[in-house]
């Protein structure tokens, strides 16, 4: 027999396999389900990857149905390593992961220059500093448009048309993947968050802008204008200020940090950062609890508008901007609430930890999913 390898696998080898990484241990009877196949053809799809080493199966349990325990499966995740990097205006922050996602190490630096080939440096020492033995596969992701490994825009960087994937491929001597940030952080939520549960959910991002990302029956939406950042541009009632478009009152000019730390500082006559912003809502200043409050409402209703536009009843929220949403959670439902119909359904709220480092995680996943895929771009619905 053969050995097989993920970039041997058959394309139902390939949706069983993927099926077991992300959602195991699962059992047979759990697989056949979802993926609509009988258990015989089952077995005959697992058997030879488990006599190939890609699968193990874990020890005998009961699930309470009849018949004899199952031996759920697990992918072998062996000794691949992935390296995933999230670039920002002024820092890298790298993590090194398995196959499976989970984070092994991580590091960061600050970025002493911001031209490509600086930044291709900098990431490059990352991965070096990272590295662990062989390294799969790099991924980066970026805050901007990025296409076939070529940044388009990155506005946090001031970069265009940069051939990003091509510069640190020459200097790693690695394969890699360019994804933007946000579509990066959701399909790391697809794959080993909240999309293990639930097939259908938005991923919110608050920080210095705001990205929402969208899965629909575990497929990932990917727009031609991802990266853009255009749900920054939904104007909120009873929002002031202006965004950096100069709209008035939309979501980036009252949800960003820049956006909220702007209006106190404005209302206070100095500068404050966005620790100083919860000290001070936390001390009973005036000015900081009107703007939170307003920010909290403002939250509310674009969560509300997510949701009544696409339908998904469970929202993601991430990045460094997320705790005003921590912090102000009843006065974000209840806005929610306010924009709901009464015999909707309740939006349920994940709230993720504020971390670069899961920014990078999520461009590390993008790099499994690369590998995984093995090479075959036409293996859509199930990887990218």
């Amino acid at each position: 027999m053969t050995r097989l390898t993920w970039h041997t696998l058959e394309r139902a080898q390939r949706d069983v396999a993927l099926q077991i990484l992300r959602r195991g241990p699962v059992s047979r009877a759990t697989l056949a389900d979802r993926l609509a196949l009988s258990a015989g053809s089952i077995t005959r799809l697992t058997s030879p990857m488990i006599a190939s080493g890609l699968i193990r199966e874990g020890d005998p349990v009961r699930d309470g149905s009849l018949g004899p325990p199952r031996k759920p499966l697990r992918a072998e995740i062996g000794e691949y390593q992935f390296i995933g990097v999230k670039v920002t205006g002024s820092e890298l922050y790298g993590v090194r992961t398995n196959l499976r996602g989970d984070i092994a190490q991580s590091t960061g630096c600050v970025l002493e220059a911001t031209s490509p080939d600086a930044v291709c440096e900098s990431i490059a020492k990352l991965v070096h500093e990272l590295s662990e033995g062989p390294i799969t596969r790099i991924a980066v992701g970026i805050g901007g448009i990025a296409r076939e490994g070529v940044v388009v825009r990155a506005p946090f960087l001031d970069w265009s048309g940069v051939p990003l994937q091509e510069l640190l491929a020459a200097k790693t001597g690695l394969e890699v993947v360019i994804e933007n940030d946000v579509i990066a952080l959701t399909d790391a939520e697809r794959w080993f968050g909240l999309g293990r549960e639930q097939d259908s959910f938005a991923v919110v991002t608050l920080g210095a802008g705001i990205g929402c990302g969208l899965v629909i029956k575990d497929s990932l939406v990917h727009a031609s204008d991802a990266g853009l950042g255009l749900i920054g541009h939904f104007p909120l009632r009873d929002a002031g200020g202006f965004c950096f478009l100069g709209h008035a009152g939309c979501a980036s000019a009252a949800l960003t940090i820049p956006g909220i730390t702007g209006s106190i500082s404005a209302a206070l006559q100095r500068p404050i950062d966005y620790d100083e912003t919860f000290a001070l809502v936390e001390a009973g200043d005036p000015a900081a609890r009107a703007v939170l409050s307003a920010s909290a409402a403002g939250l509310g209703q674009l969560i509300a508008a997510v949701t009544n536009i696409t339908g998904v009843r469970h929202i993601v929220l991430a990045g460094e901007g997320v705790r005003i949403a921590a912090s102000q959670r009843e006065a974000v439902e209840a806005a929610i609430m306010g924009f709901r119909d009464p015999l909707a359904h309740p939006v349920e709220l994940t709230i993720r930890t504020p971390s670069f480092f899961e920014w990078a995680r999520g461009a590390a996943v993008i790099a499994i999913q690369d590998f995984t895929a093995g090479g075959n771009d036409a293996f859509d619905s199930v990887t990218r």
